[in-house]
């Protein structure tokens, strides 16, 4: 125990004073402290140890690796291999960096979607390694720029190769398999956006509807398309009766469209499918947008096949449109072109509900009509009314022919506005009552932009047109030729009449002077006026007291 404490003593005793080297010997501490020339220099002062090569200095060290910029001086020289090397950070340098220096090539690394497989680091200072000493450290040299893809290891001794954008190629728009944000029209290729969806119609909605149609329950007659079935080129056909207003103004507008398109005279009686076709559109879209929709608006509805009530009509959805070209186009397109213009399709049906959701079923019954409860589109027998008709020519359901407005009444009991002819029609109107002096057709009607007028005799809607479209509708005192079409009719013969106005005498004109003249000629006038066609009446409202000859074709009585 008192050698152990002894020794402790001794040692406690050596610490103090100084320490102890390998072989046990006490040293001094102060004798242990560094020189200056053992103490590591500086960069800066080894530069300048470099450069003045004749000054006394620390002896030779293995060069740094930030100045091994000679081949000889490089530690791998001296058989150093070197370690794993130091990953790059993250922070991105561009400052002069060329694509020469130090490349560190991860394996397996990605850079926006190009993978690039790399055994191990590749060292490039076979040019512009001075430059790195000079202008950037190392660290910034061996920085993986995302901007530009990875080198192909293979191309290690020679320069870079060329670097790709940072963002995806943008998919070609021509590509077909390429993805687009909705599927619709290609950019630039003239399209239009599909249309609108409105809200479903509801209980009451649809209701709405079928009281402004005026029956629970559309007749059979009303399921068929609107098509030709080929007696005349330019004729349309219904299959039974009830919808004869309806395809008499279509037929009257599609003729008008031939006619804008240039298709004239011989022309037009002996026009073709496609043409037909892009007329029948045409006459649509001036119905829904430019007559009812005032330009701004149309609507149409696929009421479907079968029996057609508001419980049917129930769920269905209408569709918007905001431009006449976006009509025209879904028209051409299925599933409208099949809904319109099959033979099996509900054109008739559908086109009559557009009609009265264009204009607004509230629009037809408060603003239009001049009775509320009477402002119905189907009347007696299954018959179009005068309302729907007047409202696809000029886009009102008014209930009158004549010119402007009328009022009637007095002060005392007060006034009532009838509405008539808003303005110039683009097609005309004839009708058999005002021969039987029952109503007034106003000029607005009877002299139309094009010389097309639908006739309406017994209830029945027939189409009289001249194939010639450069004859003026105002002038009613030359002589015309005019061609009849009855849908109905199955027409296989072309009718046409020649009008010559002032040619057939007045029942209570001036006679002759001789008694047998008068005798011969009143008798016969009251003969032939009591023989005479429906068409024929319907013509001389206009061209007053006017010849009608049927050149060789059977008259329609």
């Amino acid at each position: 125990m008192e050698s152990i404490d002894d020794l402790l003593k001794e040692l406690n005793t050596s610490t103090n004073s100084g320490t102890f080297d390998i072989a046990g010997n006490s040293t001094p501490t102060s004798s242990l402290r560094l020189d200056n020339s053992d103490r590591p220099l500086s960069t800066e002062k080894q530069q300048q140890q470099q450069q003045q090569p004749g000054v006394e200095g620390a002896p030779p060290r293995r060069p740094s690796r930030r100045l091994a910029n000679r081949a000889e001086d490089r530690p791998e020289s001296a058989g150093y291999v070197p370690s794993q090397p130091r990953r790059p950070r993250s922070r991105n340098t561009t400052n002069g960096t060329d694509g020469y220096g130090i490349l560190a090539v991860a394996s397996n690394v990605q850079v926006m979607g190009a993978t690039t497989a790399a055994s191990s680091s590749s060292v490039d200072l076979s040019k512009g390694s001075s430059e790195i000493a000079q202008n950037q450290s190392p660290r910034a040299a061996c920085h993986l720029d995302v901007s530009r893809p990875p080198l192909d290891v293979s191309h290690c001794g020679g320069p870079p190769l060329p670097l790709p954008q940072r963002h995806l190629p943008q998919a070609s728009l021509d590509d077909d398999d390429a993805p687009r944000h909705f599927f619709g029209p290609k950019e630039g290729s003239g399209g239009h956006p599909p249309p609108q969806m409105g809200s479903c119609l509801g209980i009451e909605g649809a209701q709405e509807v079928m009281q402004v149609v005026g029956v629970p329950v559309l007749a059979s007659s009303w399921n068929q398309g609107i098509f030709s079935a080929g007696f005349q080129p330019y004729g349309l056909h219904q299959v039974e009766g009830g919808p004869c207003g309806v395809i008499a103004v279509v037929q009257a507008f599609m003729l008008r469209a031939l006619g804008e398109m240039g298709v004239n005279c011989a022309a037009l009686l002996t026009v073709n499918e496609s043409q037909r076709q892009e007329a029948l559109a045409d006459a649509i879209v001036e119905i829904l947008w430019t007559n009812i929709g005032g330009g701004k608006k149309a609507t149409l509805l696929n009421p479907g096949s079968g029996q057609i009530s508001w419980q049917q009509l129930k769920g269905s959805t209408p569709f918007h449109f905001s431009s006449s070209g976006q009509l025209k186009a879904a028209l051409q397109q299925r599933p409208w072109r099949d809904t319109f213009f099959q033979p099996s399709g509900s054109g008739l049906a559908a086109l009559l509900l557009s009609v009265v959701l264009t204009r607004g079923p509230q629009a037809i019954s408060k603003q239009d009509a001049d009775d509320e409860k009477a402002a119905v589109m189907i009347g007696a027998h299954g018959y179009c009314t005068q309302e729907l008709v007047n409202l696809m020519i000029f886009g009102r359901a008014y209930s009158n022919v004549f010119d402007g407005s009328k009022r009637i009444g007095n002060v005392k009991d007060g006034f009532c506005v009838l509405q008539g002819a808003p303005r110039r029609a683009s097609v005309g109107f004839l009708s058999l009552f005002e021969a039987y002096k029952c109503i007034e057709v106003g000029q607005r009607l009877k002299s139309p932009l094009s010389p097309v007028w639908i006739v309406c005799a017994e209830s029945h809607y027939t189409v009289l047109f001249s194939a010639d479209m450069s004859v003026d509708p105002r002038d009613d005192t030359c002589a015309v030729e005019l061609y009849y079409f009855d849908q109905l009719g199955r027409q296989s013969e072309r009718i046409k009449l020649t009008v010559r106005p002032s040619s057939f005498p007045a029942i209570d004109g001036a006679l002759d002077d001789s008694a047998d003249a008068a005798s011969d000629s009143v008798p016969q006038r009251r003969e032939n006026e009591a023989s005479e066609s429906m068409i024929d009446k319907c013509i001389r409202t206009k061209w007053t007291n006017a010849g009608v000859d049927w050149n060789g074709t059977d008259v329609i009585l």
